[in-house]
């Protein structure tokens, strides 16, 4: 409970940094995403793992009329 508390806070206190810096940010530079200031943020577990084939094979039964786009 306490370690959800604190990504709370962390997380307001990310988005206050992140709209003062791109408020104060040159032309030139790119706006900053506010997770960039969160300590607890780890991109590599914030993505959940891309579907592998069974996964595609589930959704296509299960949505049988989807046609995919084709390019």
């Amino acid at each position: 409970m306490a370690e959800s508390k604190d990504r709370a806070a962390w997380a307001r206190t990310s988005a206050i940094l992140a709209q003062i810096y791109n408020a104060n940010r040159g032309e030139g530079d790119k706006p900053i995403d506010p997770m960039r200031f969160c300590p607890w943020y780890d991109p590599k577990k914030s993505l959940p793992p891309p579907p592998d084939e069974l996964d595609r094979e589930f959704l296509r039964k299960a949505f049988p009329e989807h046609t995919p786009v084709k390019k």
